[in-house]
């Protein structure tokens, strides 16, 4: 393996993804010299092993997608271990297709039109810069990426390498037995994300460390989320750990490094919707019917923990969509009250699970539904979204045409201090790339979907059918979580995902007929 990493072909990309690891990992990481050191040869091995063979970049990439915010790298814009990965394991695949033909590069359902919508992106982009330099960056933030002046291309850069890794995504799932390996990697890294949960919720009752809502690795304090905007305060990892562990009215709130309870319950509501179609269509990704069970629990178990309200009213038009979806691809009567008795027996053993978890620690699951569902209205009105909101939809007409430029939505949405943006990921589309760009985006993917629906009734009673239902119904929730999250352009969680189902479409109509 070492000679074959050293071999002369390979001389120009380990040099090429060592400078790209040195100049993003190496300089810009907040943190002492030592530890920069440290995670800049972390990052070199990783960088070589990824260049011997971008597949295992790529399950590094899936792996780390539930890890929302461990060892976020500070460089004005938060860089997330995918983002890190992903950006590796593209240039890898890239350069091993261009200089020593090892990849072959497939056609992309659609790709076109996300280069449209990136050249819209760079257009509006343009045209509003100088409008932009008048602006006043938000206090609470600092960096060459949070300014007017390079907030811009920072954003631009990201969304390039999203689209690049949704175009890796397809290329690199080209066979019938990676797409399931990537599935069960992706479930296998969000059930021990659903564990450390477990951990953190029981912690907060013994004083365990690590327990807080937003803890960094990297600079290894404690961040509270109630702190005077522009200024940042930091406080011993060992000091009010109960205060900042996240406690909402009637439960504690699950987040610390995988994310704030908000982000973590929209990563997992198209994961619980995808195993639970997996499992209900008899496509269980583990062999174990238990583990298969248990990490289902587990799953639902985290999100009831990070208690985000919306979530909780997003999932039952998703849960409802699902079940529609489910039963227009089943064709046997008796085959559909099987499913429903399924999903019910399913549904009941988790909330029995989930009730005697809480009951376990003084909690009763069923008087703490019932406010949490009456106060969502007043809540929404109280929340810091509402005004963000508000304040969008009345900027919107005066910047319908031309935007006011990617990721320049902050500058408009001066609230709390901190870099902000409306909760609705196509309003913040709207606004920062105008009508055109928000277009061209529901294209792409209304094309997509619709491609997915007319070759599910092409593949009808297949083993691909079943699993291209379920990834059609994990992305259709994760397109309805967006609908209350915005800043998810920039995770690859999204292009990973739906580059899955794109792969799975491609992979289902070559009438490839069994999942090994």
């Amino acid at each position: 393996m070492i000679k074959q990493i050293l071999s002369k072909n390979n001389i120009i990309k380990i040099f090429l993804i060592l400078l790209f690891i040195i100049i993003v990992a190496g300089s810009t990481i907040n943190t002492n010299f030592g530890l920069k050191i440290l995670i800049l040869v972390i990052a070199a091995v990783i960088g070589l092993i990824i260049l011997n063979n971008p597949w295992h970049g790529f399950l590094l990439t899936i792996f780390s997608l539930p890890f929302l915010n461990v060892g976020t790298i500070q460089i004005g814009i938060t860089l997330l271990p995918s983002q890190f990965l992903g950006a590796i394991t593209l240039i890898a695949f890239i350069l091993s297709n261009i200089l020593f033909k090892k990849n072959r590069f497939v056609k992309v359902p659609y790709f076109t039109l996300l280069l449209i919508f990136f050249l819209i992106v760079i257009f509006v982009s343009l045209i509003n810069y100088p409008r932009l330099l008048m602006k006043d960056s938000p206090e609470m933030w600092g960096g060459i990426a949070r300014n007017p002046s390079g907030r811009t291309i920072a954003q631009i850069i990201s969304l390039g390498l999203m689209i690049g890794i949704y175009f890796l995504t397809v290329n690199i799932l080209n066979s019938q037995k990676r797409l399931p390996t990537a599935i069960k990697i992706l479930l296998l890294s969000t059930f021990l994300i659903s564990l450390y949960g477990f951990y953190q919720f029981v912690g907060f009752f013994f004083d365990l460390p690590f327990t807080a809502s937003t803890y960094r690795v990297i600079s290894g304090s404690w961040e509270s989320s109630g702190m005077t905007p522009g200024v940042t305060a930091s406080i011993p990892i060992t000091a009010r750990i109960k205060e900042l562990s996240g406690i909402a009215p009637g439960i504690i709130r699950v987040a610390s490094v995988v994310g704030e309870p908000k982000s973590l319950a929209f990563f997992l509501m198209p994961i619980i919707f995808l195993f639970l179609s997996l499992i209900v269509l008899k496509q269980r990704p583990f062999k174990s019917r238990f583990f298969s069970i248990l990490s289902f629990i587990s799953f639902l178990v985290i999100f009831i923990l990070t208690f985000s309200r919306a979530a909780w009213a997003l999932s039952i038009p998703i849960l409802f969509l699902s079940l529609i979806l489910i039963f227009r691809y089943l064709k046997n009567p008796q085959k559909k009250m099987k499913l429903i008795f399924k999903i019910i027996i399913i549904l009941l053993a988790s909330y029995c699970v989930v009730h005697g978890i809480f009951a376990i620690f003084g909690y009763n699951l069923t008087l703490f539904l019932t406010p949490r569902t009456q106060s969502m209205s007043a809540a929404w009105q109280s929340s810091m979204d509402y005004p963000q909101l508000q304040t969008t939809l009345n900027l919107i007409p005066k910047n319908l045409i031309f935007g006011v430029g990617w990721g320049n939505a902050t500058f408009y949405l001066p609230y709390f201090g901190y870099v902000t943006f409306a909760p609705n990921l196509y309003l913040n589309i709207l606004f920062e790339t105008g009508i055109f760009g928000l277009s061209i985006f529901l294209i792409f993917l209304g094309a997509l979907l619709l491609s997915t629906w007319r070759a599910l009734k092409k593949i009808e009673d297949t083993a691909w059918q079943k699993l291209i239902l379920s990834l059609f119904v994990a992305v259709l929730s994760l397109l309805i979580c967006l609908l209350y999250v915005s800043w998810w352009t920039n995770n690859p969680f999204l292009w990973v995902l739906i580059g899955m189902l794109a792969a799975s479409v491609k992979l289902g109509l070559q009438k490839e007929k069994s999942l090994c």
